[in-house]
């Protein structure tokens, strides 16, 4: 209902991928009861109220009601084209591109203009975590892309110049 979340997976050796950051209005969670072997986390970005709602109600209702069942059918395709891009970007990116595109995540989710200047709070650790990398190549690549100046000089977090230059640099 309200704050952002970072929606991830995580390995055995404590690396970890993130999938997508939740906001006001997304849903989080699954409508699958089986068990997996996938493990799945969500990290509180900003302060969160969340709506818990029984899986057992949401049966009732989409069973009800075609246009919700509907919905949650998009919701289903929607997180299913996002798990690709987020297995593509792993898979064919470097990490600068994959930092790239978690910086320009970061920014849409936060609901403010796009605009050249915007501040994000991030650790190098955090971009880290969130591209499945370790600190020290993220700090190469941060580096890059500071060189590029799509990014300023960091410090507490990463000023972003540039929207335009990290979307290519992203879609590498």
């Amino acid at each position: 209902m309200s704050g952002i979340l970072r929606y991830f997976l995580s390995a055995g050796d404590g690396r970890q991928m993130t999938i997508r950051y939740v906001g006001p209005g997304d849903l989080v969670g699954t409508l699958v009861a089986d068990p997996s072997n996938v493990k799945t986390h969500a990290e509180v970005l900003q302060p969160a109220v969340l709506l818990n709602l029984d899986l057992g109600d949401i049966r009732s209702l989409a069973a009800r009601r075609p246009t919700f069942a509907e919905a949650l059918l998009d919701e289903t395709v929607g997180r299913v084209r996002i798990a690709y891009r987020t297995l593509s970007a792993s898979a064919f990116m470097g990490v600068r591109a994959r930092v790239a595109r978690d910086l320009l995540e970061r920014a849409k989710i936060l609901g403010t203009p796009l605009r050249a200047g915007l501040h994000i709070e991030v650790t190098q650790q955090a971009l880290a975590d969130a591209t499945g990398s370790v600190r020290e190549v993220v700090a190469r690549a941060l580096r890059e892309l500071r060189e590029e100046k799509a990014i300023g000089p960091l410090g507490d977090g990463v000023t972003i110049l540039d929207f335009d230059a990290l979307d290519r640099i992203a879609l590498v």
